[in-house]
């Protein structure tokens, strides 16, 4: 069986899978879903999170934790007490007590959320004002597979496909598998990236300068080496390269993806474990409980560790999504923190991406930036945001300049809307008035 190499959410918002041609996943995606319905089973629960891309670019899904056996067009599904799912992916009778029966259209309003996810990389909630819109024919099938009367949606799955495949009908859907095998050049760029750490791992005092340093290191490392990395899909996109799974691979770690890790208790507050890594066993892992801002900042933070300290087992106590002050925590947990910051968002590229979307490699306030943001005036603008944080995380949110739309900076790196403001203060991109904090 071929091994999962990550979920869709991954797999559309970082471009990692490129070669998979997205109609392709949609199409086996539904099929999938046909075959359980085939067999008496809703899944209930259809998330980007839980679609498996594997290695040979097939699709799988996961996590039937809220499937159910059933016998199409029959009352009592779902009793009253079993309404749950996962916004907004979930259909509304889902949540609706008041409903005694949950059917396969509830599957395909999920089905019509993620053809919207793939599409724009946009959390799907309010899909009447998409960002950026979607292609008409994609639109209209979205729209009926989402409607909150059920009774408008696609009876089944298989009308909706029907549908999906009519609407390109006549164009190739071309694939191209990602090799299994591995030539001898990895072997040596695994060395490569090894002595990384080796250089750098201490169990001391490690200057910011030099954290990024390791982190620059380490990009570079993956962006030479990208055609062997990720096959015959070449990583035009720097940021698709920033993917903490393929460099724990390089650096010889295994990942692995429980349910949970557990808890622990601190200041009377329970707290639910978001990653781990234990150098002795090679083997990092991380939690499924937490959101991709959460998850993927965590497995950056445990990269960290990895290049970092020699310390045999460290954890990440509390799930973090780098929004957080890190000035009461130890050494090693500040250390790996800068770490996934700097990883996740380099430097240069957070510069060239503000340059690309606000013209500018500096951002003053003026009217002419205040009104970019949809402002009408400095005054304003200066009241609304309050402080450099506040006007940062503006900057970090905006998806709208002017009448363009956009992706956010948050949403380009796959950071949280406070990770990119803390880091374009620390870069020294936003600047705000004399007196004012």
């Amino acid at each position: 069986m071929p091994r999962a190499k990550q979920n869709l959410e991954m797999a559309v918002k970082f471009d990692i899978n490129r070669q998979i041609d997205i109609r392709i996943v949609f199409k086996e995606i539904c099929e999938a879903v046909i075959y359980a319905h085939g067999k008496g089973v809703l899944h209930r629960d259809l998330k980007p999170q839980n679609i498996l891309i594997t290695n040979d670019g097939s699709v799988k899904i996961s996590d039937f934790g809220l499937a159910r056996s059933f016998h199409f067009h029959q009352p009592g599904l779902t009793k009253i007490n079993e309404t749950g799912g996962t916004r907004p992916y979930a259909a509304p009778e889902q949540f609706d007590a008041s409903l005694k029966d949950v059917d396969e259209r509830a599957d395909v309003f999920s089905l019509g959320k993620i053809l919207y996810y793939i599409y724009t990389k946009c959390d799907p909630y309010l899909i009447e004002s998409s960002k950026p819109s979607l292609p008409r024919q994609v639109y209209s099938i979205v729209k009926k597979a989402t409607d909150g009367d059920r009774e408008m949606r696609f009876h089944n799955v298989e009308a909706l496909l029907k549908e999906f495949m009519e609407s390109f009908a006549g164009e190739l859907f071309p694939r191209v598998t990602i090799p299994k095998s591995r030539p001898k050049k990895y072997v040596e760029v695994q060395l490569e990236a090894q002595s990384i750490a080796k250089n750098n791992k201490t169990g001391g005092f490690i200057a910011k300068e030099r954290i990024e340093r390791v982190a620059t290191d380490l990009q570079r490392l993956m962006w030479l080496n990208r055609e062997l990395l990720w096959g015959n899909s070449t990583q035009n996109n720097p940021l698709a390269i920033l993917d903490p799974t393929v460099a724990f691979a390089l650096l010889g770690f295994q990942l692995t993806r429980p349910t949970t890790l557990g808890t622990f208790f601190d200041d009377g507050q329970q707290y639910e474990v978001a990653g781990q890594i234990n150098q002795s066993t090679r083997v990092v892992s991380i939690s499924r409980q937490f959101d991709s801002q959460v998850t993927r900042f965590t497995e950056a933070h445990e990269l960290g560790h990895s290049l970092l300290h020699k310390q045999k087992i460290l954890h990440r106590d509390r799930p973090i999504n780098g929004s957080h002050s890190t000035s009461n925590v130890s050494p090693e947990e500040y250390q790996a923190n800068k770490f996934a910051s700097y990883f996740l968002m380099p430097r240069k590229q957070v510069q060239k991406k503000f340059l690309a979307i606000f013209g500018t490699a500096e951002f003053e306030v003026s009217r002419k930036t205040a009104e970019s943001l949809m402002i009408n005036d400095v005054d304003t603008l200066l009241s609304e945001t309050r402080n450099r944080r506040g006007l940062a995380r503006l900057i970090a949110g905006a998806t709208q300049i002017g009448s363009r739309r956009i992706y956010s900076l948050a949403e380009l790196f796959g950071v949280s809307i406070e990770a990119m403001a803390i880091r374009l203060e620390e870069i020294g991109i936003v600047k705000f008035p004399r007196g004012h904090f």
